[in-house]
């Protein structure tokens, strides 16, 4: 038999996506990040995680229709869920306001 892969799962777009648990450093709720004006679409703001300011990049926007991304007004706050990537893409994070699940 072959070694069995972890995934984080998530929603986007109406699929259901995975990342490799071994690329993800942690999962963190995000409850107040900032949104960026000017920065691209598929970056959903910055949040500090830990002490650390992570860019948050929008998976809705990355792999879906992006239709339930919120609009980008600056000094908005956004809230969801973070997987962090493993160094030494550490200060990246997928972000997504449905839940993360581990499998």
């Amino acid at each position: 038999m072959g070694a069995t892969r972890t995934f984080v799962h998530f929603e986007a777009g109406g699929h259901r996506l995975g990342i490799p648990l071994e690329e993800v450093a942690e999962i963190a709720r995000i409850r107040r990040a900032t949104i960026v004006p000017r920065a691209p679409e598929f970056v959903a703001g910055v949040a500090n995680i830990r002490g650390r300011v992570v860019t948050l990049l929008d998976a809705e926007r990355l792999f879906g229709t992006g239709d339930e991304s919120p609009v980008r007004t600056p000094g908005a706050w956004i809230e969801g869920y973070a997987a962090v990537l493993a160094p030494p893409r550490g200060h990246l994070a997928l972000f997504t306001r449905s839940r993360l699940d581990i499998g």
